[in-house]
């Protein structure tokens, strides 16, 4: 019980520290304002990353007929099947550039 005790005590007095060393050095303060200002990006797709699509190394087929280990891989094998042929990638690409 004590070593429990001495232990928050130490945490509390860390975290105080951080805190006040924080709010001394002019460093973003725990109660800052989040900065809600927008980035432009331009999205695009690396060719590389897509040829990858059509050489992914599939693991051995889930031992369950359930979602409890992830997804299928025969769903997955689709997705992917679908992504790497009949998916429109570039006009992808220009829907999201034409945000500002």
């Amino acid at each position: 019980m004590k070593t429990v005790c001495i232990t928050r005590s130490i945490l509390r007095s860390d975290v105080l520290a951080i805190v006040v060393g924080l709010s001394i050095s002019g460093g973003p303060g725990l109660f800052a304002e989040p900065d809600t200002s927008v980035t432009p990006f331009k999205y695009e797709a690396p060719q590389r990353a897509l040829d990858d699509l059509k050489r992914t190394p599939w693991p051995e087929r889930e031992t369950v007929h359930d979602w409890s280990q992830g997804v299928p891989l025969a769903k997955l094998q689709t997705l992917v099947e679908y992504w790497s042929t009949d998916y429109d990638w570039r006009r992808c690409e220009s829907k999201l550039n034409r945000f500002p």
